[in-house]
């Protein structure tokens, strides 16, 4: 089985859309979807952007504001809406978490102080009771299906007119033939190799990038210590106005 702290990392790497403040408090959520939990914070934001994402198949509303409010007072006022007390994540930098359950849906809440700036970063994820069937361009291609037996975990997640998606499976084979097995089938629906170089490979690991028509895909394969391959599928997507979840 592939070591969690490699999914964590390229989960992180992958889909951190929420990287840029904006001058206000910006709505990129499909159908511009939120709840209370998401715009409790957006009132106290002086900017800040909601996305949505699938994980696993699940709809999750994220959001990231940035406030001039100072830890503690954003701590006091989001204590009083969760009903619960928001503790300290590090000894040593100025973070705090809280992860429960708000009118029976799970809500994460992570609240940091930007020295720097002076600002407080809020960070919240609040997961839906109901799936949603994806729609979205990553899903479209059927060796993908033929792969759902094999999958780690997925993400995908859509912001305005950007998406991006990341599919992490277990592979039989050797990391060079996940990586050609995958080439090849992206070919047969019009990707192109997005560099005339040879695949970066060795005997545990290889890397490719294709790309078709504003769409860009990393692919990732790497054997672990147990001589499992985990593959890694990247998906990024420019104007996806037309796709909905």
């Amino acid at each position: 089985m592939v070591k969690l702290s490699k999914i964590f990392l390229l989960l992180i790497l992958a889909l951190n859309f929420a990287s840029v403040s904006f001058a206000a408090v910006i709505n990129n959520a499909p159908g511009k979807m939120t709840d209370p939990f998401i715009t409790f914070g957006a009132r106290i934001a002086r900017d800040g952007i909601i996305w949505a994402s699938l994980f696993e198949g699940d709809l999750v509303i994220e959001a990231r504001f940035i406030t001039r409010l100072s830890p503690g007072e954003v701590i006091k006022l989001y204590s009083s809406f969760v009903r619960a007390d928001i503790e300290r994540f590090s000894d040593t930098d100025p973070v705090w978490k809280w992860m429960g359950d708000v009118d029976g849906e799970e809500k994460h809440l992570t609240i940091t102080y930007n020295r720097y700036d002076q600002v407080t970063i809020i960070e919240l994820a609040s997961y839906k009771k109901e799936r949603h069937q994806s729609l979205s361009p990553f899903q479209r291609y059927p060796f993908l299906r033929d792969m759902e037996e094999s999958l780690i975990t997925s993400k995908e997640t859509f912001n305005g007119e950007y998406s991006s998606a990341l599919f992490m499976y277990e592979y039989s084979g050797t990391p060079s033939a996940a990586v050609r097995y995958v080439r090849g089938k992206l070919k047969t629906y019009g990707w192109q190799d997005a560099s005339k170089k040879e695949d970066s490979a060795k005997s545990d690991q290889a890397f490719h990038l294709m790309e078709k028509k504003g769409e860009g895909v990393g692919i990732v394969a790497v054997m672990d210590d147990d001589r499992t391959t985990t593959l890694t599928l990247i998906f990024r997507k420019a104007d996806t106005q037309n796709d909905r979840i």
